[in-house]
């Protein structure tokens, strides 16, 4: 009863809502003594008239021993369902302590995650994107509730999107895309490309009619079928004939026989929808290798100078390339290039220990600056 009390006063001083668990103890105690004092009232009440009758009915030692056991089994099973209930409240406190943590996580990862859209839909120029923006710096924050938060915007357009392999019948022009991505793979030191290229256009083009289609993947094992449409995530390079894992992994760099200047991903990307024309790369922001692809053999002399002059000053029109190309050749790239960015990946990480939560955002931008979520991926 004494246990029963003190709980039922820690429940009235405490300024928050009692937890529920704690109710339950205090229950569980007032129940254990009221048992007890049941008990004792019965045995009170045998008869006290005189000595001889007390004497004539004294229960016998067996009886008095079963009585004895009858209330140690009471308290053991009391005590047993105290320690069940007092270990349910510190398990249930517990649970409740890491959703709020969670919850708090979760919240102040969506909270940068907009703010980062916002900053970047508040830029005061979208004629042209460069990495000297604002919008482009990672940005680390410490907040007063404890929580930190990484985030990053990163410029798609900046890779060569590899589901421009594929584009309508009535685009305008060749598609210059496999041509750039052959410069690419073998910049990564891919010496045979062009089969894998094969293998990306049969999985993404609507016919049946490449070696690497539905009837090829069919006969493996488990078998499975091309989808015929456009890629969604970089996962799905693993199931492509002639891509494993290992084709992603960064690798050291050298410069002998032009080997290894890059890594591939650093030069390609994977931007789900359809299109009617190519996503363009930014000249701005684009990797060297990279604009020495995109023009086949021998673009590197352009490369460089945009190399240079983007160094000293964004490019604000394609224009300005046309002094150092081929006018015919520049009409047929113009389509895939650009100076400015149309699709971002907005990363964000929340970490208050041991939680951690990461979002990934797909974001398509317009001139005018307004701004689609078109992914939005916690983990």
């Amino acid at each position: 009863m004494l246990f029963a009390l003190v709980f039922l006063a820690l429940s009235l001083w405490r300024p928050e809502p009692f937890p529920e668990g704690l109710w339950r103890v205090t229950l569980a105690y007032g129940g254990a003594a009221l048992v007890l004092l049941v008990v004792r009232w019965i045995a009170g009440r045998r008869p006290r008239t005189h000595k001889a009758f007390r004497s004539r009915h004294t229960p016998e030692p067996d009886k008095e021993g079963m009585v004895l056991i009858l209330v140690l089994v009471l308290l053991g099973v009391m005590a047993a369902l105290i320690l069940h209930l007092q270990q349910s409240a510190y398990i249930g406190r517990q649970a409740d302590a890491r959703l709020l943590q969670q919850t708090r996580v979760r919240a102040a990862l969506q909270d940068e995650g907009l703010r980062r859209i916002q900053a970047l839909a508040d830029a005061p120029e979208h004629r042209f994107h460069h990495a000297e923006q604002a919008w482009a710096e990672t940005i680390e924050i410490e907040r007063p509730d404890g929580i930190t938060t990484i985030s990053r915007i990163t410029d798609l357009n900046r890779y060569l999107d590899v589901n421009n392999l594929y584009l309508p019948d009535d685009f305008p022009g060749p598609n210059l895309t496999e041509t750039a991505l052959i410069e690419a793979m073998t910049h990564a030191a891919d010496f045979t490309p062009i089969e894998r290229i094969e293998a990306i256009r049969d999985w993404i083009d609507p016919d049946d009619e490449g070696i690497r289609e539905t009837a090829y993947y069919m006969n493996l094992t488990p078998p499975y079928e091309a989808p015929n449409t456009w890629m969604h995530t970089w996962h799905e390079f693993n199931w492509i004939a002639g891509f494993e894992p290992s084709y992603f992994e960064i690798k050291p760099l050298y410069r002998v026989g032009r080997a290894f200047e890059a890594n591939i991903v650093d030069l390609i990307t994977v931007i789900p929808g359809p299109r009617r024309r190519p996503i363009p790369v930014n000249i701005n922001t684009a990797d060297l290798t990279l604009l020495a692809s995109l023009g086949g053999s021998g673009f590197e002399e352009l490369a460089r100078f945009i190399q240079l002059r983007r160094a000293e000053q964004p490019f604000e029109t394609l224009d300005t390339l046309l002094a150092r190309v081929d006018e015919s050749l520049f009409a047929l790239m113009r389509p895939f290039l650009s100076v400015s960015s149309s699709h971002f990946l907005v990363e964000v990480q929340a970490i208050e220990s041991p939680r951690r939560a990461r979002l990934r955002a797909l974001l398509t931008l317009d001139e005018e600056g307004e701004i689609r979520i078109r992914q939005w991926v916690i983990q």
